[in-house]
């Protein structure tokens, strides 16, 4: 283990030999993260260099003396002289800290979709050189119909060497990774490379816009589902958590309705209809991973058609899935888009960068309880709550972490505390700043919460009268009523704003709330008209 250094012993310890000092805090993921190398290569280099660490929080006096101005920052030094400093770390799996640091315990990935498949299989290698590459990608909100491509191509996959390394990245920190391998739907880029998999048997090209393909794996042949246990066979291998998640979301039965293998298995099976087709599919995928020693998971839709015994549901479209499935002696992971989709907009401003175009603040996210609506029997199959991330729109990983914080704080609040214990006030009066003010240490980016008591909206009058609050203590907030963007430059808010309309004139009145670290929020626009007589 490396030394821990403070006032009493710095000085004395690096004036002799090699030390190599790593300048930390408790609070800061990416320290984290690079302890258990320091600690390493504490035991690597013995005999050789002191490998030590100073917290910075109690050794502050230190920190100013050297200059730390951010960290971790790692400090060579020879015979009491510094030689070189690296500072900030790149951890192997920055997202798993992320989640980990916030008491997280299960990754749920996402690896195939209509627009690429994303994990090797050493068996059908086609998945990954056809299906892992898309030509181009649309451009826009999924609302917009902008009928534009942006030409670029797009493509990769992890091979299984890596997804190995992330797997035993997560058990070191003691998450469980759930892969998931759509079926049957969202499956165009599985299509694209092996296209005896679908019901048309040709046509199939790696999807480049988003949102729900009618092209889906063909259930009526034996060979799909050769395919797919083959498929399992070696996610199993590289995965080995209880569960394994195969989607079942969002499948249009289109296909299998002119689909001649399709209607002789709805048939031969005695089977209602198309839906219960999907439901023969997901009963005998159920079986395969059972036999395997695992369990599945799926979307709420598995459950139409009835639900196979064992079967975990993940309730997506609301809360009522998930009520359903308990009710049923089901499993439930409580998902609902409108509370849990951190793909959506932090706010409605315009400025917002392009998502789903939908908004979901931080205080919704927060006031979510998810065992409401299940008695206190029907609790017991709710095994825990899931936030996620859809990357259709989020190309980077500074925009995942915009995505994420602070709402992964809310998430973390509601997975591990009780209702009669959270405090909306609480939350974001006092703990949110000391969250903020490490992700500023830690040079992440976030979303800033947007001011109180203003929104975007048009308002008719003369006289108006606000109540605007910063979003938590030792933010300010600035305005301006001529439709400019505001600035620290700016008027700051008064206690009450009172602003007076002319008739037939307007006002646009901005706000901006501005945190300590010199963050700012989404801009909020009201707009305010006084028609007249």
């Amino acid at each position: 283990m490396a030394m821990h250094l403070n006032s009493d012993n710095f000085n004395q310890v690096i004036s002799k030999g090699k030390v190599m000092v790593d300048f930390w805090a408790p609070w800061c993921m990416p320290c984290q993260s690079l302890l258990p190398v320091i600690d390493e290569l504490s035991g690597e280099l013995e005999g050789k260099a002191v490998v030590a660490k100073v917290n910075v929080d109690e050794n502050k006096p230190i920190a100013r003396e050297y200059g730390v101005m951010s960290i971790p920052t790692v400090v060579f030094f020879v015979d009491g002289v510094e030689k070189e400093r690296l500072v900030g770390v790149q951890p192997k799996q920055t997202y798993i800290d992320i989640i980990s640091a916030h008491k997280i315990n299960t990754f749920h990935w996402h690896l195939t979709e209509d627009q690429g498949w994303r994990i090797e299989i050493k068996k059908y290698p086609e998945l990954t050189r056809i299906g892992s590459q898309r030509p181009e990608t649309y451009v826009g909100h999924l609302y917009a119909h902008t009928g534009k491509y942006d030409g670029t191509p797009h493509g990769g996959y992890y091979t299984q060497d890596e997804i190995r390394d992330i797997v035993a990245y997560a058990a070191e920190r003691q998450i469980t990774i759930i892969p998931e391998i759509e079926m049957p739907g969202h499956a165009v880029a599985a299509l694209a490379s092996y296209p005896w998999l679908g019901c048309r048997g040709e046509g199939y090209e790696v999807w480049t816009s988003w949102g729900v393909n009618k092209d889906i794996f063909c259930v009526g042949k034996e060979t799909t589902f050769e395919f797919l246990q083959n498929v399992l066979d070696e996610v199993c291998d590289l995965f080995p958590g209880e569960y394994i998640h195969i989607g079942g979301d969002e499948c249009q039965h289109t296909r299998w309705e002119a689909c001649p293998d399709c209607q002789a298995r709805i048939a031969a099976e005695g089977l209602r209809d198309e839906t219960q087709l999907q439901s023969y599919l997901t009963h005998r995928i159920d079986s395969y991973l059972t036999s395997k020693g695992r369990q599945l998971i799926g979307w709420d839709e598995i459950m139409e058609g009835g639900l196979s015994p064992g079967a975990v549901i993940m309730s997506w479209r609301g809360t009522q899935g998930g009520i359903a499935a308990a009710r049923e002696y089901h499993h439930v992971v409580m998902t609902p888009g409108q509370y849990l989709y951190f793909d959506k907009r932090g706010t409605d401003s315009p400025d917002e960068p392009v998502s789903l175009n939908l908004s979901l603040p931080l205080e919704k996210i927060y006031g979510y309880d998810p065992a409401e609506g299940l008695s206190e029997e029907e609790q017991q199959y709710l095994l825990g709550v899931q936030a996620n991330l859809w990357t259709e729109f989020v190309a980077t990983g500074k925009r995942v972490e915009y995505q994420l914080l602070p709402r992964i704080y809310a998430l973390s609040e509601i997975a591990w505390s009780p209702v009669a214990r959270k405090s909306w006030e609480e939350f974001s009066r006092q703990r949110l700043p000391a969250y903020l003010a490490r992700l500023d240490a830690e040079g992440a980016a976030y979303q800033v919460p947007q001011p109180h008591g203003i929104r975007e909206e048009t308002l008719e009058g003369g006289c108006f009268r606000f109540t605007i609050r910063p979003p938590f203590p030792g933010c300010r907030v600035y305005y301006t009523l001529n439709g400019a963007t505001p600035y620290d430059f700016d008027r700051e808010v008064p206690d009450y704003l009172e602003v007076v309309v002319p008739p037939g004139e307007q006002r646009v009145l901005k706000c901006v709330a501005v945190t300590p670290a010199g963050r700012r929020s989404m801009v909020v626009t009201t707009r305010l008209g006084n028609p007249g007589e």
